[in-house]
């Protein structure tokens, strides 16, 4: 990654709240019913299992992948820009224009924040896969709970007990055991550092990432509040921009295909990305950031048993407890959530 993916600074709280602007909180979940909450948090459970283990399904015998990976994030923004407004459309049937009216190019602008940090993960993710594997990215990526605590303290001002910090701190302790592995602890040390270094840019980019869309999503402009659909459009225009960069940049992809080197679980991990991120924004409107966090640890489980059984073996004990240590913090966590 060059220095110019750098996180955004606080600057960009700076402009949402100079405007006549509030938080709309839970004020939106009225107009959505229980039902489609719980549906929202069991598909993006689904399509958070089947993209991590489709991407890790794509890759080739000796560990690679055929393709460049600049491709599925480009791929994955289009497509998600493209249903956006498919919904856009279908949801204001002649109306769309009035809905347009709200819109402004300093919202707009806003929205490029989260999208480079969703660009910066998305990227990661690969790495993380393909140097610790895809059952200890699931654990590892669960300490994005820790770097959204610190950002929804930092964002929007919202505070945690230290009986929530304790949790996290639990959290912590979980993820690190999970990675630890003798088999290849002394001959992979400096491709597991790599990943390491990577999980670590991984969970603070999504961390960053997540807590601003919340932020954008939630925001009200007097008493209109922008729609789903149209945030989507801005967010997804440049998750577009930025996949076209890193992928047309990249020495890689001069002189071939976009789609060279893809296979059926490229495909479908492309399809699963792009579902996740729609039902992502759902829960971040409806809901909040932690329920998609707890979401995302619920994945963990399922991938760590999948890739078991396709592989013909059983868990390590060092996976075992981290996942022990981790459903005890979440478990604390939430508990304590008002």
């Amino acid at each position: 990654m060059s220095t110019r993916n750098r996180l955004p600074d606080t600057r960009i709280l700076q402009h949402v709240k100079s405007r006549n602007v509030h938080f709309a909180g839970n004020q939106g979940s009225q107009n959505i019913s229980q039902l489609m909450k719980i549906s929202s948090c069991f598909g993006c459970l689904f399509f958070s299992v089947a993209a991590t283990l489709c991407t890790n399904a794509s890759k080739k015998a000796g560990h690679t992948y055929p393709y460049n990976t600049f491709t599925i994030p480009f791929l994955v923004e289009g497509s998600k820009l493209f249903v956006s407004v498919l919904l856009h459309l279908i949801s204001s049937p002649g109306n769309y224009h009035t809905s347009l009216a709200h819109f402004s190019l300093q919202s707009f602008a806003l929205h490029g924040a989260p999208a480079l940090c969703y660009f910066v993960s998305n990227n990661c993710m690969f790495y993380v896969i393909r140097d610790l594997g895809p059952a200890v990215y699931q654990v590892t990526i669960n300490l994005k709970i820790f770097t959204t605590a610190i950002f929804m303290r930092l964002f929007m001002g919202r505070k945690l007990s230290p009986l929530r910090w304790k949790a996290l701190v639990i959290l912590v302790i979980g993820c690190a055991v999970s990675q630890y592995t003798c088999e290849q602890l002394e001959s992979a040390r400096n491709v597991r550092y790599r990943g390491y270094a990577f999980v670590l840019l991984n969970v603070t980019a999504a961390g960053a990432a997540g807590v601003l869309s919340e932020m954008l999503l939630k925001t009200t402009n007097g008493d209109q509040q922008l729609s789903i659909h149209l945030s989507n459009m801005q967010l997804y225009s440049f998750g577009v921009f930025f996949g076209a960069f890193s992928y047309l940049s990249n020495e890689n992809s001069r002189g071939l295909g976009l789609f060279h080197g893809f296979n059926a679980a490229a495909f479908a991990a492309v399809i699963s990305l792009s579902l996740m991120g729609l039902l992502i924004s759902v829960i971040y409107k409806y809901l909040d950031n932690f329920a998609k966090c707890f979401v995302t640890a619920l994945s963990m489980l399922c991938v760590a048993f999948i890739d078991g059984c396709i592989n013909s073996r059983t868990p390590s004990m060092a996976l075992m407890l981290g996942i022990v240590l981790t459903y005890i913090a979440i478990d604390q966590y939430h508990s304590f959530l008002s």
